[in-house]
């Protein structure tokens, strides 16, 4: 049996909860390598990630960040349904036999890691957990969950009109309430799945930290991932864009009916993540600020 990848970090969260900035920003770490959009364009050619290497550049990083075509991390769905049929679709997958090729995945990353000259392995996936498909590939891997205010994410979900973006029509035909009551759902479902990754390495974090205090973020994470804290990493970090005022786009966007209805149906997820928000912030000091601008 063909040796799981150790020491690897699976991003994990709702989609639209900030997962794609959360990769990014971490990805530049010297540590990882992953895979790109190149890759997973054509998964059967892991020699590609030797394009990631540009990515090592600063200035290039720096200017690629907003431009298209350039090596960046991708949520690799193409890239695992080559190995896991349909596990970009958990509920055809749930329903049907699978002939998967978790060796097969395991040399692919390790190709993935040789080209880029890394010794440890980042992805992103959002949605279902697949905590079974992942422990067929990882061998105790850190799962960093990260939670955003689920009135943020789910007015995420209506504005990008998930489930109906080939289907207009159907998403016009629906009252506001309906369509809040699915993607509530698709929430929901989100949120309960998370319970199935417990049996890795698991953390909780919350967008708003990221955001709002970015250094504080990523040094803890980088100490909880046993990472050195690299100050070109660091200093990059205030070079990111951090929306601080897209989590209050749902307040305008939708009718007095709808946003009662966001938080009292969203009511016991409000509250787990603004614990999570209070818990992650608590303990930053004026000094611990300082020392973080200051990147000492």
């Amino acid at each position: 049996m063909t040796e799981k990848i150790s020491n690897a970090v699976v991003l994990h969260g709702p989609g639209r909860s900030g997962t794609t900035l959360f990769s990014r920003i971490l990805s530049t770490h010297s540590a990882f390598a992953w895979i790109s959009g190149y890759v997973n364009r054509f998964p059967g050619y892991p020699f590609l990630a030797v394009f990631n290497r540009v990515m090592e550049i600063d200035t290039v990083e720096r200017f690629s960040r907003s431009r298209r075509f350039w090596p960046r991390p991708a949520e690799a769905y193409n890239f695992w349904n080559r190995y896991f049929p349909h596990f970009s679709e958990p509920e055809i997958r749930g329903r049907t036999k699978q002939h998967d090729r978790p060796d097969e995945c395991i040399a692919a990353i390790r190709h993935v890691q040789r080209y880029q000259r890394k010794d440890r392995f980042i992805t992103k996936i959002t949605g279902a957990p697949r905590a079974t498909e992942l422990a067929r590939v990882f061998a105790y891997p850190h799962v960093l969950y990260i939670h955003r205010d689920p009135r943020a994410v789910v007015a995420s979900y209506y504005r990008q009109r998930w489930g109906y973006k080939t289907t207009p029509e159907r998403f016009e035909s629906k009252t506001e309430i309906e369509l809040l009551t699915e993607y509530v759902r698709r929430y929901e479902m989100s949120f309960e799945g998370r319970g199935g990754l417990k049996s890795f390495q698991f953390h909780d974090l919350v967008y708003e930290h990221m955001v709002d205090e970015p250094v504080h973020f990523f040094r803890s994470v980088l100490s909880l991932l046993g990472l050195p804290q690299e100050a070109a990493f660091v200093d990059r970090l205030t070079s990111w864009k951090l929306d601080r005022q897209a989590n209050k786009a749902w307040t305008t966007e939708f009718s007095k009916e709808g946003i009662a209805f966001l938080n009292e149906s969203l009511a016991p997820f409000i509250d787990f993540t603004m614990d999570l928000q209070r818990k992650a912030t608590s303990p930053v000091s004026d000094d611990e600020r300082s020392r973080d601008q200051s990147g000492s």
